[in-house]
């Protein structure tokens, strides 16, 4: 695995730089260097667990800027990553954040921002796949986590504020919050930003191999609106005309936010389980090998293959 990603990955400097960070949660050790990560388990675990490549959005950026020495995109090493399940590896992309931006200079106005979200879920102007709850009292509550945070930061008080949809579990959830407060609070001055409103979705399983799927195979055109389109069928905010939900109109500033998104898309489910080829592969080992070794002793390689492509054929 780690010649792999030395050698057939590109790897090899940046992992020589990696220091070693000690233990970490399910793993033996954890190795890093500007925020790109690999785990590795105990020595006996290698074939059971496998190791674990982790990037924030910093190390991505900075991957990124790495990739360029070798004259390769990020969506080209992907695809190279993928590649691997037809040397007999087993891939399984377990979680991606994808984030929808709302940036805002000085003067403008904003398209989406936490008041308005709040106000539509508090007037029942929502609809949304996650929902397992009435409008109504504690059980309202138990899908939206709120999370408020606090600070003094050159003399201003500010407040964060946190909306979550889905429970943790799940293979989705969306979340919307103040960027541009979260920034203030570290202490990043954003001078020409009057507001940053961010969506951001959390990917797990087969949804996040969904993702990683369409990135690889699309334009970056087209990416986009099948994200947007995937955004507007896990939750709508709605002019509420009818007692039915689903039936009203997707409000303006919502489909605006999603680049005018009319029609939603749900993800192509993929197991993160083995590729066909290697299910093909272990099965023909298990029933066929055999068989098809005895015809190599009887005719050798050149005569059995000649007899597979004509058994093919007919």
């Amino acid at each position: 695995c780690i010649d792999t990603l030395k050698c057939t990955l590109l790897m090899g400097d940046l992992i020589s730089k990696m220091v070693d960070c000690g233990r970490c949660l399910h793993y033996d050790r954890r190795l890093s260097y500007e925020n790109v990560s690999l785990k590795l388990p105990l020595p006996d675990r290698y074939s059971e667990q496998g190791i674990c490549l982790e990037f924030s959005s910093h190390g991505l950026d900075y991957f990124n800027s790495y990739l360029d020495s070798f004259g390769v995109s990020f969506k080209s090493w992907l695809s190279m990553v993928r590649a691997l399940c037809f040397r007999g590896y087993a891939l399984a992309f377990t979680r991606l954040d994808y984030a929808m931006d709302d940036i805002c200079t000085s003067g403008a106005r904003s398209t989406i921002s936490l008041k308005r979200v709040i106000n539509a879920v508090q007037n029942g102007e929502m609809c949304c796949k996650a929902r397992v709850w009435s409008d109504q009292g504690d059980d309202f509550k138990r899908l939206f986590s709120y999370k408020n945070s606090r600070k003094r930061r050159n003399g201003e008080e500010l407040e964060g504020l946190t909306l979550q949809l889905g429970a943790r579990q799940s293979e989705q959830i969306c979340r919307f919050y103040d960027k541009f407060t979260e920034q203030k609070m570290k202490g990043n001055e954003l001078p020409d930003c009057s507001s940053w409103t961010r969506c951001e979705f959390e990917y797990k399983g087969g949804n996040a191999m969904a993702v990683v799927n369409a990135y690889i195979d699309y334009s970056d055109a087209d990416f986009a609106e099948y994200m947007a389109a995937n955004a507007l069928n896990f939750v709508r905010f709605v002019d509420r005309t009818s007692d039915n939900v689903s039936r009203c109109k997707v409000k303006r500033w919502w489909k605006c936010f999603l680049n005018g998104a009319t029609k939603a898309v749900k993800f192509n489910k993929v197991k993160a389980a083995k590729s066909a080829f290697m299910r093909f592969s272990r099965g023909f080992k298990k029933q066929y090998l055999r068989k098809f070794y005895t015809l190599i002793e009887c005719w050798g390689l050149e005569g059995a293959v000649d007899w597979l492509v004509k058994s093919a054929d007919e």
